[in-house]
């Protein structure tokens, strides 16, 4: 059901190409380099769990993994996000809102 409905709504776009539908038991990395994908889009419940694309990602960093739920109503985009900011002032304040801003951080610091 998923890639009857991806199909349909990306077919109709110019600079969208579907490069080929894969089942799930096959290796995944090879077919992501056979096929110069960009994007993988696959159906998994819970479409948050980030593990388990961790390796994929790794081995294609500008792969953006696009997890959908059972029900095709929500989901997921995964994507490695390298990011660096100029920090032009360095304080205790700047320190502290910086380590509470980071998602998923529990404040330990390995200095």
């Amino acid at each position: 059901m998923l890639s009857s409905i991806v199909t349909a709504a990306l077919s109709q776009e110019p600079d969208i190409i579907i490069t080929g539908q894969i089942p799930a038991s096959d290796d995944l990395a090879s077919e992501i380099q056979g096929a110069n994908a960009d994007v993988l889009i696959v159906q998994m419940d819970p479409p948050s769990a980030t593990d388990i694309f961790l390796p994929l990602l790794g081995s294609f960093p500008n792969l953006v993994v696009m997890a959908i739920n059972s029900g095709c109503t929500g989901g997921f985009v995964h994507r490695l996000r390298p990011c660096s900011l100029r920090v032009p002032e360095i304080s205790a304040g700047v320190l502290q809102t910086i380590l509470r801003a980071q998602p998923g951080s529990d404040g330990q610091v390995l200095l």
